[in-house]
């Protein structure tokens, strides 16, 4: 049983993760794989029944309620206290990303992330290592285009002296210029990793080519170019970066575990109430512009292509029915859906996997959302042959098709419901665990300045109807502009003219004839 639930688990997580974060969806498709094994010859029995919508409602009312308040710095609070709970995890989600960067200084939160880990005067990088080790604790961080978050896990004791020492290097980070110049090489190095994960060298293109860099940051890389890394970025360029963005009305402290909200609060006034009350937040602004890029390599074993068109960003209430047709359309793994014909007998969606050409590896649908854009699209990985080219474009038509569908029918009422019920499933096993509970409290914080709970999220849900999927869609996909990223051989790559090709198959879509 234990297996069963950890694999239902990590298929639901594999299935929505954003390709926006590819790092998450090649582990949960290891330990997918890892439960799987142990499942090949085990039957999966159905439950008894299917709970009542009167049931999921009055289970979702006992779920722990979420608590915000605000200091008088503007930092921000959010806790929920799960009972008889002995850990907690808590940390700082902070309104900075690569999105508030230039190209002058493109990289510094991602390298200022790393030279925190170095210390600060009053902590060292050895006092580091020995207190989270000494009390069993785990410190993690990550930058993203719209938010750095900086998280511990620990037992409830000692979440206010981490939290202390998080703080202090968060704002006192040691940034003497030896240690400045020794990151360089590291974080070079992680560069080179990165490039040689073709699934995010594609969305990066893809960011690079749909918004203009000169009105904002989304296009610009977490990383940098190698030119910032290996010299622009400075001790000065990293301070002034910190007494911008990293002011009260930017931070977000976020606990999910025992603690009760007003020992949260507490902690947060403690290490964040000195901080100023400075808000330097530039406009929230984007603009598409759309284009194409093409990395041509012969190295490369597979061809890879995307495309995407712009969508209504997290703050307009439509996003979530942009969010169930991700679900309406589906994704495709030749490894995975071998996979559920040993399980079920039958592959998911059999009637698309039976026109799949052999060519195909993966088709995923992706929907990648910021505060105020999103881009949804779908990534395609092919096997080399004679045949690839025509491989991408039969599937470009066929997607195109589903889509020109949810634009002009309403999709049947009962198919919706059991989107509706999967995404609810979906949501709901992602959500167990403290850490990714403090994940979409602090993303929701930073993306809509505002928590909607899991009861909340459902009634909307349910308030969804066939005419709502239809006129959304409609709204976005007619006379969309695509951006297109393509990675591979370019024998097996559409050409110079995708763009034009592409956007011509969306025109015919929308005008009702077949692309």
């Amino acid at each position: 049983v234990t297996v069963s639930v950890l694999y239902w688990k990590e298929l639901a997580r594999l299935f929505t993760c954003s390709t926006a974060d590819p790092s998450m969806q090649r582990a949960s498709a290891r330990r997918l794989g890892n439960a799987a094994t142990s499942l090949r010859a085990k039957p999966i029995v159905p439950p008894a029944s299917v709970p009542t919508a009167a049931e999921v409602k009055a289970h979702l009312s006992k779920m722990p309620p979420v608590t915000i308040t605000t200091l008088p710095n503007g930092v921000k609070v959010m806790s929920e206290q799960l009972p008889g709970v002995s850990f907690c995890n808590i940390g700082v989600w902070i309104d900075a990303g690569s999105r508030f960067e230039t190209r002058e200084n493109n990289g510094v939160a991602h390298f200022l992330e790393h030279m925190n880990f170095k210390g600060s005067p009053k902590y060292t990088k050895a006092d580091i290592d020995t207190l989270f080790e000494h009390n069993g604790s785990h410190f993690n961080a990550y930058t993203a285009r719209d938010r750095t978050a900086y998280y511990v896990k620990a037992f409830n004791q000692h979440a206010d002296p981490s939290m202390r020492l998080v703080s202090d290097v968060l704002c006192n980070s040691n940034l003497e210029p030896r240690l400045v110049e020794a990151e360089r090489g590291t974080i070079l190095a992680e560069m080179r990793d990165v490039e040689s994960l073709v699934d995010e060298v594609i969305m990066d293109n893809l960011h690079l080519c749909a918004f203009d860099a000169d009105v904002s940051g989304l296009p610009l890389t977490i990383l940098g170019p190698v030119r910032n890394v290996n010299g622009t970025i400075d001790r000065t360029m990293l301070r002034n970066y910190v007494d911008t963005h990293y002011t009260g009305p930017r931070m977000n402290l976020v606990c999910s575990g025992g603690l009760e909200h007003a020992e949260v609060e507490k902690i947060a006034q403690q290490n964040l109430g000195w901080l100023p009350k400075d808000n330097h937040r530039p406009v929230i602004k984007s603009e598409y512009v759309g284009g194409e890029h093409a990395l041509w390599s012969l190295n490369t074993m597979t061809a890879n292509a995307a495309w995407a068109i712009p969508m209504c960003g997290m703050s307009n209430p439509e996003c979530l029915v942009m969010q169930l047709v991700h679900q309406i359309l589906g994704s495709y793994r030749r490894d995975f859906n071998a996979l559920f014909r040993n399980l079920k007998g039958t592959i998911l969606n059999s009637s698309f996997a039976t026109e799949l050409p052999n060519e195909l590896e993966t088709i995923n649908p992706f929907f990648t959302p910021y505060e105020e854009v999103s881009l949804f699209g779908f990534y395609y990985v092919t096997v080399p042959s004679e045949n690839n080219r025509d491989a991408l474009e039969r599937m470009v038509s066929r997607n195109l098709l589903q889509l020109q569908y949810l634009a002009t029918h309403e999709i049947d009422a009962d198919q919706l419901e059991r989107v509706k019920t999967a995404f609810k499933a979906a949501h709901l096993l992602i959500m167990d665990g403290t850490t990714n509970r403090c994940e979409e409290m602090g993303r929701q914080l930073i993306q809509t300045r505002s928590f909607e709970n899991s009861a909340a999220l459902f009634e909307r849900l349910d308030q969804v109807t066939p005419a709502t999927v239809c006129e959304v869609v409609s709204r976005y996909f007619t006379n969309a502009r695509p951006t297109i990223s393509l990675v591979g051989n370019p024998s097996y790559l559409w050409g110079f003219d995708s763009t034009q090709f592409l956007r011509s198959k969306i025109e015919q879509a929308t005008s009702g004839a077949s692309p």
